[in-house]
């Protein structure tokens, strides 16, 4: 394990709900075209390099 990274666990089916109900309930999303079959293709796991923030 790096410590210079973290790791996330991406729930797909989670983002595409939060997609479709930012499409249907904020104007800023609502032109945007969402492709169910595409996300399939996204990795499950992230790895996000780590920085210094204010709080340490």
């Amino acid at each position: 394990m790096d410590p210079n990274f973290w790791d996330f666990l991406v729930r797909r089916g989670k983002v595409m709900r939060a997609l479709h109900w930012l499409k249907a309930n904020n104007k800023f999303y609502r032109d945007i075209d969402i492709d169910d079959e595409y996300y399939k293709l996204y990795l499950k796991m992230v790895r996000l390099r780590k920085t210094s923030t204010i709080h340490g």
